[in-house]
């Protein structure tokens, strides 16, 4: 299941100012109900041009994401458990599976979290139509929450 919502906020300005603005916001959920992937993200540019032979351009840009993986790690998911059944363990806790049984599978957790904030800015001086001075530079910060694996108590399943 996919949604998405995306606007243009705002577009225009005139000779000595244009800007743009936009926002979209993404919320997917994989095969399995507990995969999932929720991002929003914001833009903003603005150009003034403040006389005839100078500029300055601004941009910022902000993306929020939250991500659930379906495999939490290695041996917890519906991949890995189709691969390696363990027949031995089909009367057991594990009812046939390799290390957690289908019940359990949700409750295993794996998450990235992110914020993205990134800015731009450019000043241009061009004194005659063969010469441009440029001076820009930017800045990108992101933050990251770690991944954090969740495995609940399975009980005795581990015991065969």
């Amino acid at each position: 299941r996919r949604q998405r919502l995306k606007a243009k906020i705002a577009f225009g300005g005139n000779e000595t100012m244009r800007y743009f603005a936009s926002g979209a916001y993404d919320d997917d959920t994989g095969i399995v109900p507990w995969n999932w992937d929720k991002r929003a993200t914001t833009r903003l540019n603005l150009e003034l041009v403040p006389v005839e032979k100078v500029s300055a351009r601004l941009g910022l840009g902000y993306i929020n994401r939250k991500t659930r993986l379906a495999q939490a790690n290695f041996d917890s998911d519906p991949m890995s458990a189709l691969i390696w059944p363990q027949p031995s363990t089909l009367n057991g806790p594990l009812q046939g599976w390799f290390s957690a049984p289908r019940s359990e599978w949700d409750k295993f957790e794996s998450r990235a979290d992110n914020d993205r904030i990134t800015g731009n800015l450019e000043l241009r001086h061009t004194p005659t139509p063969w010469l441009t001075h440029r001076l820009a530079g930017g800045v990108d910060l992101r933050t990251q929450a770690p991944v954090r694996d969740l495995d609940p108590v399975i009980g005795d399943c581990h015991q065969a």
